[in-house]
């Protein structure tokens, strides 16, 4: 399904009406103490409403059909707000990889729940380096042994899927998450407002999805790191709203601390890192969605630029600020956690800066 520009502003308008009402900040402190971390009820309205959680569902599946494009609207909106319902790991990246599985029967009978919302899905392909999940045949099914780490939603998730050696290849298969021998545990993480934890499988039941995952894997891992780099932009034009709002309002010596020349120029240079990285995740965005084969440059580019740039303008922000900024109660360092929790999902800055690197022959 192709957008008009007027109807990707839409979009943005109805993401970020819906967010600040339903979920402002007050709120998403208050979840921050929960167990899940989101407001389900919520997550519901933002699914039934908006679409949100079929945005990249075929429409035969009863989702929107939507592109990486739209996909990075919505991404920039969530990280503005602070979504800690499970846009990202339920309806971004366990959606894509059934998606790139190209196993019709089972995303048959998973997309239409994804896509209205009924069923979350996390996806975990971050091994455990001393316990790889490994699958061995079972019948006419498949059991997994070991551990995943760094899946996100991890407590939202009702179902996952995840990735395991099979055959000498990679397999992607579906767990459900209340099966025997599955042991879910939330890890400790700088970003407050979103989930990531470790799934422990000990022999579970699973059911495979399509055949060699490994050409799928990729093409997840390449949304996931365009992913992160999108929220990260939504998160920076955020800090500078509320840095220029401050600068604005906050007097020193009897003038707003704005009108001081070291003020103006911080505030100028982070609008320019702003406005890049807005401008690399549209470009990463298109050409996703129409080169998804060639993006891979692209979105390391995209990945190491925002991660970096999105850090300075979040520390900016509490520079700005100043004592304020080093608070709990203010909201600075909550965006600025997100920030570079973000930055270090699917592959750090150095890491996407060393993968150019080597697709360039500028190593050794």
């Amino acid at each position: 399904m192709t957008t008009t520009i007027a109807e990707r502003e839409d979009l943005r308008a109805a993401i970020r009406g819906f967010l600040a009402d339903r979920l402002p900040e007050a709120t998403v402190r208050v979840l921050i103490d929960t167990d899940t971390g989101f407001d389900a009820r919520a997550w519901t309205q933002l699914s039934g409403e908006l679409g949100l959680s079929g945005l990249l569902v075929p429409e035969e599946h009863g989702g929107q059909g939507l592109s990486t494009v739209e996909l990075g609207i919505a991404l920039q909106e969530s990280g503005r707000a602070l979504l800690g319902a499970p846009f990202l790991g339920s309806a971004v990246l366990a959606t894509w990889a059934l998606v790139a599985s190209g196993d019709d029967a089972t995303a048959k009978g998973l997309l239409p729940a994804l896509a209205d919302g009924s069923t979350v899905a996390a996806l975990g392909i971050d091994d455990d380096p001393q316990a790889p999940v490994r699958a061995v045949p079972d019948g006419d099914g498949w059991r997994l042994t070991g551990a995943k780490r760094h899946v996100v939603d991890v407590a939202a998730a009702d179902t996952f899927l995840v990735t395991a050696e099979a055959d000498g290849g990679v397999g992607l298969f579906v767990v459900p998450s209340s099966g025997d021998g599955v042991t879910v545990e939330q890890t400790g993480s700088l970003d407050l407002t979103r989930r990531l934890g470790v799934v422990r499988l000990d022999g579970v039941p699973a059911q495979r999805v399509g055949t060699d995952f490994a050409a799928g894997l990729e093409t997840v891992r390449e949304l996931g790191a365009f992913a992160c780099a999108a929220e990260q932009a939504g998160i920076a034009g955020r800090c500078l709203e509320i840095a220029v709002e401050y600068a604005r309002t906050r007097e020193q010596f009897g003038k707003p601390i704005g009108s001081f020349q070291a003020i103006k120029h911080q505030l100028a240079e982070h609008l320019a890192r702003v406005e890049q990285m807005r401008a690399a995740v549209t470009a990463a965005a298109a050409e996703l969605a129409t080169s998804p084969g060639s993006a891979r440059e692209i979105v390391s580019v995209v990945k190491a630029y925002c991660g970096d740039a999105g850090t300075t303008v979040a520390e900016g922000l509490i520079d700005t600020l100043g004592g304020i900024g080093f608070t709990w109660e203010h909201v600075a360092h909550l965006y600025l956690r997100r920030m570079k929790t973000l930055a270090y999902l699917f592959g750090s800055p150095a890491e996407h800066r060393a993968r150019l690197a080597a697709e360039f022959g500028l190593t050794g």
